[in-house]
């Protein structure tokens, strides 16, 4: 278990947000106020994170590290339920009750895009570790893949004309309860766990399904370990699955789970693992978080949250300036409030009916290591779709010229026995002007 370790623990009602010491067990502090449904809670970056809000008319907060106040409140133009952060915390996305998505850019708090993504509500959504895909699953049963490189580039602000999904997986056969994706950027494999009792394992790269497990029950949360050798799905009796990545099952394996943690009285919402990757973390609608040793299938200690079921379990290493007005003097990364309205419709004073995304221009990136939108990510994203492309168009062109040689080769064959033919035609003429000469015989 990572030392340094936290864990951030929130609640679908009205209530603090609590930070606990993973390895001692101690409540450090809480934040003020917040009640977030199921993947409502995100980091951003690595001074601030944000919940969206069952209550308050379905607002997002946000908060910094220093002080457990909230430091802005933010009032999109419908409920929004999960949240999810580029790596690089240059934006935030949002999945709506109408089943719309929603990106903003952090720093300015604009309404970048807004499209609809799904038939129904969206469940959850994650970012790819490279920020240039986001991934996205709703109660329609549909997990969908969106490059932002795309979403980005389209003229239409509201995006509804412009964007389609990379991938659209239908699979499941009941809501999409959540999503975990890997390493690897766009070569990545994600999970996918749903109602429908099954976990199913995509190939990004491929576009394809590699496996669907199916459980005893209905699952409500989905997470592994980062060196990919776990992955732990969170059911509704309060079971917690653990299952080999690393086995080699058929399409429709029947369960094989090599561990169930038991603990948990009612439904396991939220599952995280330690950074070191010793420690699985639960949350459950039975009101506490768990710590569990992963190596010994052993349940390590209980983290009572007090109030309401939890939704959500965050780990992550304990900021230097938790609580702390030390490191005040380092500037914090940009935080504005989230606005309602893309461009010309924005309502904010001092906004024109010009503005819009923001532009980068080379050179102008405040930390070249991560650049906004995850511009790195995205031109490579873009090189491999390009690259795709012209081996698609080769092996077009291969195709058609093996086509040729094929008809050529057939046509040579026909030439090859007409002469033949001709041949024998003329032989036995011969033979028969030869048999008619006189004498002959």
């Amino acid at each position: 278990m990572a030392a340094s370790d936290i864990v951030l623990i929130a609640s679908a009602v009205e209530s603090n947000i609590s930070v606990w010491d993973l390895n001692l067990g101690t409540e450090l502090g809480s934040f003020k106020t917040s009640s977030s449904g199921r993947g409502g809670l995100t980091l951003v970056g690595d001074d601030h994170f944000a919940a969206s809000q069952l209550q308050k008319g379905g607002a997002i907060f946000s908060w910094t590290w220093q002080k457990n106040g909230i430091e802005h409140k933010s009032y999109p133009v419908e409920q929004i339920t999960p949240l999810a952060s580029s790596p690089d915390g240059n934006l935030i996305a949002g999945g709506g009750a109408s089943g719309r998505l929603y990106l903003w850019e952090v720093s300015t708090g604009k309404l970048l895009r807004s499209w609809p993504g799904h038939y129904k509500t969206v469940t959850c959504l994650t970012f790819s570790d490279d920020g240039s895909l986001l991934f996205s699953g709703g109660e329609d049963g549909i997990v969908s893949v969106w490059p932002l490189v795309k979403v980005l580039s389209g003229a239409d602000l509201s995006g509804d004309a412009s964007q389609r999904p990379l991938y659209s997986w239908s699979e499941h056969t009941l809501p999409v309860t959540g999503l975990w994706t890997g390493a690897g950027g766009a070569s990545a494999v994600l999970l996918s766990s749903s109602l429908d009792h099954t976990v199913k394992i995509w190939s990004v790269a491929l576009g394809s399904l590699l496996r669907s497990v199916v459980f005893p029950t209905a699952l409500y949360s989905i997470t592994a370990d980062s060196a990919e050798y776990f992955l732990y799905a969170g059911g509704s009796d309060g079971r917690i699955f653990a299952l080999s990545l690393q086995g080699s099952g058929s399409f429709d394996d029947e369960t094989g789970a090599d561990g169930v943690l038991m603990g948990h009285s009612l439904a396991v919402t939220s599952l995280a693992v330690s950074s070191d990757g010793a420690t699985l973390v639960s949350g459950s609608e039975d009101g506490t978080a768990r710590a569990w040793d992963v190596n010994g299938r052993q349940q390590l200690r209980t983290l009572q949250h007090g109030k309401g079921p939890v939704t959500n379990v965050l780990v992550l290493l304990k900021p230097p300036n938790l609580f702390s007005a030390d490191n005040r003097k380092r500037p914090l990364h940009p935080f504005a409030a989230l606005r309602k309205y893309p461009g010309a419709d924005q309502t904010t004073p001092g906004d024109s009916p010009w503005e819009g995304p923001l532009v980068i221009l080379p050179g102008s990136e405040p930390r070249p290591e991560a650049g906004s939108y995850g511009t790195r990510a995205l031109a490579r994203l873009a090189a491999s779709m390009q690259q795709n492309q012209a081996l698609v168009t080769a092996h077009e062109e291969r195709s058609r010229l093996l086509s040729q040689v094929e008809e050529s080769n057939r046509k040579a064959a026909e030439w090859q026995a007409l002469h033949k033919e001709l041949y024998m035609f003329a032989v036995n003429d011969l033979i028969d002007k030869k048999d008619k000469e006189p004498g002959v015989g």
